[in-house]
Parts: C-alpha cells; sequence; structure tokens
C-alpha cells in the first residue's frame, strides 16, 4: 500500500520516498549524502511513479529538473512547469545530457553552486541499447557523460535519477553501483538484485512496496509515498514553504 507524501519543509535535502511498513517512520533520501537513485522494476511496478513524484518534490523545493522521457508517456502532467524540461527526442535528449554535465563540470571546477540540479531518466536501458544497436556515436557519447555525473555529481549539487537493468548497469560502471542508492520494486533478475546489493528474497511484488539499500547499508523494506498525476501537478507548482 502506497503512502501519503510528506515533505520536510526545513530540511530540503531530504528526498521523501516513503515510511518502513512495519513501524510507519519516514524514510527519506538525504541527496547531500546519497547523491544517485537507481530504479529497478518492471512495467507498471511504479519506477515512473517514484521518478514524477521525485521531479515534483524538487522542484518545489527550488531544485530544477531535467527530465529525459524516450517513450514520451510518462510526465505529461509535468509539462510546462517552470523548472522542468521534459526531452523525448533523440537530438533533444544528446544535447539535454550535454548542457547537464556542461553545467556540473563548471560548477564542479569554479567550486560554485547553484540551485539543486537532478537529471531524470525513464529509459536508460532503452537509450543504452538504442545507441548499441543502431551504433549512434551521437547518443553513446552523450550517455558517457552520465559517468562523470556519477563520479562529480556530489560535489556540483547534481544528482542523477534513472531507471536500471543489467544492460545499463554494466555500462554506468562499478562506480555506479557502489555510489547510488537502490529501489527494486517488484520482479526484478534475482541476479541484478545481488549487483544492487539487494538480497532477492526481499523482492516485493505488489505495487507501492519496494525494497531500499543506501551505500554502505543493509537493503529495508520501503511503502512508498505516491502521487498521481494531478497531484504531482500541483506540488510541482505549488510555492515553496518558507524555512
Amino acid at each position: 500500500m502506497a503512502v501519503p507524501y510528506t515533505p520536510d519543509p526545513h530540511n530540503k535535502q531530504l528526498l521523501p520516498l516513503g515510511v518502513n511498513p512495519t513501524n510507519s517512520r519516514p524514510i527519506t533520501l538525504d541527496l547531500d549524502f546519497y547523491p544517485h537513485l537507481a530504479i529497478a522494476g518492471w512495467t507498471g511496478g511504479g519506477v515512473t511513479s517514484v521518478m514524477r513524484l521525485i521531479a515534483a518534490h524538487a522542484v518545489h523545493t527550488g531544485s530544477t529538473v531535467t527530465v529525459i522521457d524516450p517513450s514520451m508517456c510518462s510526465f505529461g502532467a509535468l509539462e510546462n512547469v517552470t523548472g522542468i524540461d521534459i526531452h523525448s527526442d533523440l537530438d533533444a535528449i544528446r544535447d539535454a545530457i550535454a548542457a547537464f554535465h556542461a553545467e556540473m563540470t563548471a560548477r564542479f571546477e569554479s567550486r560554485t553552486k547553484g540551485a539543486r540540479r537532478l537529471l531524470v531518466i525513464d529509459g536508460l536501458p532503452t537509450l543504452v541499447r538504442m545507441a548499441k544497436i543502431k551504433e549512434n556515436r551521437a547518443l553513446a557519447n552523450s550517455l558517457r557523460a552520465l559517468k562523470q555525473v556519477v563520479l562529480t555529481g556530489r560535489a556540483a549539487d547534481c544528482h542523477l535519477v534513472t531507471d536500471i537493468d543489467r544492460t545499463a548497469l554494466r555500462f554506468l560502471g562499478a562506480e555506479f553501483t557502489e555510489s547510488a542508492t537502490a529501489l527494486v520494486l517488484g520482479k526484478v533478475s534475482a541476479d541484478l538484485a545481488q549487483r544492487l546489493g539487494i538480497d532477492p528474497n526481499q523482492r516485493r511484488t505488489y505495487r507501492g512496496a519496494g525494497v531500499l539499500r543506501t551505500p554502505g547499508s543493509d537493503s529495508r523494506q520501503i511503502a512508498l509515498a505516491y502521487l498521481t498525476e494531478e497531484q504531482a501537478r500541483i506540488v510541482a507548482t505549488r510555492a515553496p514553504a518558507a524555512d
């Protein structure tokens, strides 16, 4: 059972993901310490819902978000929301990733920070396969920039949130596995769960439940926070609460 979205207006770096199903205590992800999130799950398992909540919350708390959605159907509710740019066309996707990487690099080299930036990719496994099968060098080069985001994003307040499978995980490399928080929703292969540091026996098979593991910790059950598409738009367009 999914639970209500309950942000903490005084700690904007805390991403409210849900609650512990055994004691109803909030489970948040502190982006200052855990800058990247990998989400594994099957179609209809809630991956897009989590990403939509993250994008809406990020904008509501003063961050800006670049959304990559090659399916062109997952983030319609957030179209034309100030602070969120959504890209589906391949040329636009390449340019958006390059721009995100360039901004992150400029911040890192100048040691300056602006508003927190999130790159949310719903369809990375698809993009990785397209780059390989079609020998799309331009796309492949833009995706390689994600590896640098993994390495230096935290220092520049730039974060990667993406769906993942074994192919995409191999592409991003061991650094991503070691530094990213992993969230498994529903049915994934035992091999993928283990690669993400999650005990395959902990996988949950009903919508709204998952298993979360932050780097250096054991995996734990989570009942996910949830926003409908309409609620996500309301959150994203609502003025941030004062500190």
